[in-house]
Order: C-alpha cells, then structure tokens, then sequence
C-alpha cells in the first residue's frame, strides 16, 4: 500500500477504481452480491467502506469479462 492510503475505500474511491460513475452502480454491485462492504459507518444512512483489495480485485474481473 502507498503511503497515505488507507485499507478501506468510500463509494466514491470505489467507482474511480472500478471506472463507473453513477454511485448507485456501486449500490448495484452490493445488492447483487458483487461486491461486499467491509463496515457501514454509523447512523441510520451511514456510508459503506470497502475493502480496497475486494474493490481492486472486482475490477480487474470486470475488465477480464
């Protein structure tokens, strides 16, 4: 890992590293079982963080597909 990089990503990290733009793409991929947060921030609309190495991981599979 880069300096300054952490091991969990926002929604918005996730979409630049999956190439998508619409967070609801990242949405998508949750309810589909595609992609798993790591933990949901607190608070009743607590944003999703992920795991970068899961993010990285789908979007090298996607660009396999």
């Amino acid at each position: 890992m880069m300096p300054g990089m952490t091991d969990e990503i926002t929604t918005r990290e996730a979409l630049e590293v999956l190439g998508l733009a619409d967070p609801s793409s990242v949405s998508r991929l949750v309810a589909e079982g595609h992609l798993t947060p790591a933990r949901k921030l607190p608070g009743l609309t607590g944003a999703y963080l992920f795991a970068r190495a899961d993010v990285v991981a789908l979007a090298a599979a996607r660009g396999a597909a």
